[in-house]
Order: C-alpha cells, then sequence, then structure tokens
C-alpha cells in the first residue's frame, strides 16, 4: 500500500513538474528560428536576422534583405514588420523611420567608421554590431514631434545631420 501511494505522488510530481516546464517553454517567447521562419512568411526578401533586442513587452527584429535592413517587432498581436532603411550609402549612413499606434522608431545602417554615435533630437540611440556593420535604432512612446538625426565622431562632431521635419513655430 505505501509503495502505490508513493508511486502516485511520483506521478503526480513528475506531472505537475511536466506542466510547469511546458507552460514555461511555450509562454509565448519564440526562439530565432521561429523568428526567421515568420519572417521568410512575411517578406519574401527577408535573408537572415541581424539583430534581436528585447525591451518589454516588444521585441525588435533588425534583419537584411536584399539590399535593405528591415524592421519586425513582436508584441502580443504577433509580428509586423515597420519599415526599411537602405544598408549601405555613399556617406556611409542610413535611416528610416516607422511607426504603429503607440510606437515612433527611427532606424538605420552606419558603415562609416568615423561615426561612433547617433542622436535622435539630442537623445542617444542604441547601437549594435552586426555582421552587416552597424545598426542603430530609437524608439519613444509619443509622436515626432520634430526629427532631427545627427552622426556624430568620437571626439563629439556632427558627421551628418539630417532634419526629416520641424516643429512648425506658432
Amino acid at each position: 500500500m505505501k509503495k502505490t501511494i508513493s508511486f502516485v505522488l511520483l506521478i503526480i510530481t513528475l506531472t505537475v513538474l511536466c506542466i510547469i516546464a511546458a507552460v514555461s517553454l511555450f509562454s509565448g517567447k519564440l526562439t530565432k528560428n521561429e523568428m526567421e521562419h515568420q519572417l521568410e512568411g512575411k517578406d519574401d526578401k527577408f535573408q537572415k536576422v541581424l539583430y534581436i533586442r528585447l525591451e518589454k513587452p516588444y521585441t525588435y527584429i533588425f534583419y537584411k534583405t536584399d539590399s535593405q535592413i528591415g524592421l519586425a517587432i513582436l508584441h502580443k498581436g504577433g509580428m509586423s514588420i515597420y519599415g526599411y532603411a537602405p544598408i549601405s550609402s555613399n556617406n556611409g549612413f542610413t535611416y528610416a523611420t516607422g511607426e504603429t499606434d503607440d510606437l515612433y522608431i527611427a532606424f538605420g545602417a552606419v558603415q562609416n567608421k568615423q561615426i561612433s554615435q547617433v542622436l535622435v533630437n539630442g537623445s542617444m540611440c542604441n547601437i549594435a554590431k552586426t555582421d552587416e556593420g552597424y545598426i542603430w535604432y530609437y524608439v519613444q512612446t509619443t509622436r515626432f514631434v520634430s526629427l532631427s538625426i545627427e552622426a556624430l565622431d568620437r571626439s563629439g562632431s556632427v558627421i551628418e545631420n539630417q532634419v526629416l521635419y520641424k516643429k512648425a513655430n506658432p
């Protein structure tokens, strides 16, 4: 009788542990391979993932197409593609913008070795090294009232300055 009770308790314990493990593994987190598979279905020019950044509740996925960097965002509602920026340009600095109902994004590529910082409206951007060079991005939750992008060298000198739009003077 004691062996039967011990066996039943062991089975119950193992079942509970399996359920906990399954919930942990499948709690909505996608692996890189699953992200790539989704991107292949959403963008027929998709080649490979360059960089993934988790900033809850979003996952930003930068990927390469034939000549561009694509930005996809994984969120509770699924995965959406938000825009493309050229990988290269004559000056070694590219940019693009995208927006959703609640995110406003500027991003691009840096291949000019002199550029070490990128600012959007005076705020420092995230920069990440990839096997295609560097990518930069800036995300905010309010609409851009004005949008200026500056690429700086190590000493803080402006190498590239783009004013995409300015707030109108009243």
